[in-house]
């Protein structure tokens, strides 16, 4: 699973968090809302199907929402598409060989690149659209998977 966070600020977390429940739905996915608390919102997202397995194209999103209009951390995952590479590899290796192989997982490697960046394009565009132009979207990063808390401790 990989996952990439940005900090938003001045934007509305409820109208951004339908925004994107719809943004998923417009690209074909089964979406909803999975957690909608104060300052936490969850949207699920997946694209599922025989074919779009079989090209490496299964798609599981979670956009996690956290924060208060000021302050707002937007986490996107993307799951299965890292798992499901070996199945396109798999595929093309039995009907064409080594370069089957690599075609096959480097379909499903690019087509989870380019819904991350559209993702995070998309993103910008809508925070400026939400907040006419006075919403800002930082840069992105990849957190560590295990919090800081979880690591052990080096003598000082």
């Amino acid at each position: 699973m990989k996952h990439e966070r940005v900090e938003v600020a001045h934007v509305n977390l409820d109208q951004l968090s339908h925004s994107i429940l719809k943004h998923l739905q417009d690209r074909g996915m089964e979406a909803r809302l999975e957690e909608d608390r104060p300052n936490y919102k969850l949207v699920r997202g997946f694209q599922r199907g025989v074919v779009r397995t079989a090209i490496g194209a299964v798609r599981d999103v979670e956009v996690d929402l956290t924060g208060s209009e000021e302050r707002l951390d937007v986490t996107l995952r993307t799951g299965a598409w890292g798992r499901d590479v070996a199945i396109p590899a798999l595929e093309g290796f039995i009907l064409l060989g080594g370069i089957g192989a690599a075609g096959g997982a480097g379909l499903g490697i690019l087509m989870a690149h380019e819904f991350e960046r559209h993702f995070w394009v998309w993103l910008e565009e809508e925070v400026r659209s939400l907040t006419a132009g006075l919403g800002k979207v930082g840069e992105r990063y990849s957190p560590p998977m295990v919090p800081e808390r979880a690591l052990p401790r080096t003598p000082t």
